[in-house]
């Protein structure tokens, strides 16, 4: 017979490289495939660990950086702000490490924008963390100290 695989498995899957569907949309700035894929029940907006993928090459993909990140990550790290949008719209959690994705890419909007989405907590740690920095000169050394007042203006 046929092989039957429910869409809500399907669409969760991952190619060999560990990237889902979304994430490649996400990589590629499809928003149409995105709106369709958004659409289906069970979408997951993270990691995640797919059937289709033996053992040995999860430890693989583990390895690669690409692979780690969320389709959020994708989208904020290429640029593409209207597929950042979407997502946020559809509910996607903003974490710290999404506007650090956006820092070091050099995406001043997104970190505004994104910061704007961050849970209050997660906001007052960032806050305090970048205080901390600054107190002990660390951003200004570093080369995304404009991208650090961005993000500080932005919290503030």
């Amino acid at each position: 017979g046929q092989l039957r695989i429910p869409l809500k498995d399907w669409v969760n899957w991952v190619d060999e490289e560990g990237h889902s569907a979304l994430e490649l949309a996400a990589m590629h700035d499809s928003m149409c495939t995105a709106r369709h894929l958004l659409k289906i029940p069970g979408i997951r907006f993270g990691h995640h660990r797919s059937p289709n993928i033996s053992d040995g090459s999860r430890r693989q993909l583990a390895q690669s950086s690409s692979s780690r990140l969320t389709p959020l990550q994708h989208a904020v790290k290429r640029g593409h702000l209207g597929f950042v949008e979407m997502l946020l719209e559809k509910g996607v959690c903003v974490s710290v490490t999404d506007v650090d994705v956006a820092l070091r890419n050099g995406r001043d909007s997104m970190v505004k924008r994104l910061l704007r989405s961050l849970p209050e907590n997660d906001r007052q740690r960032l806050k305090a963390a970048m205080e901390e920095k600054e107190r002990s000169g660390s951003i200004r050394r570093s080369p995304s100290r404009s991208m650090c007042n961005v993000a500080a203006c932005a919290i503030a």
